[in-house]
């Protein structure tokens, strides 16, 4: 258990279906030490490439990184990638 804000963060992934029919995901960013939302972002589609990208323009890319092991192997390879060209 984080001991202060901002220590760790975690992500997760929702769905909804709205009255027409159509799906929605959401890409929510919890603290985990106070569970305030630091982020959303919300679509039809999130493809890898957009999640990180969010990720990025929130500046959480380091914290969420322990949250991918429930993303699955798609968005931790799109954010190593990142990390890659970033690094550069």
């Amino acid at each position: 258990m984080p001991e202060r804000p901002n220590e760790t963060w975690s992500m997760d992934f929702m769905a909804d279906q709205l009255a027409d029919g159509r799906s929605i995901r959401t890409l929510n960013v919890l603290d985990d030490f106070n569970r305030e939302g630091l982020a959303i972002e919300v679509d039809f589609s999130l493809p890898a490439e957009r999640v990180v990208r969010a990720l990025n323009q929130r500046e959480c890319h380091e914290l969420c990184v322990s949250g991918l092991a429930h993303a699955g192997f798609r968005y931790s390879h799109a954010l190593k990638r990142s990390s890659n060209i970033m690094a550069k």
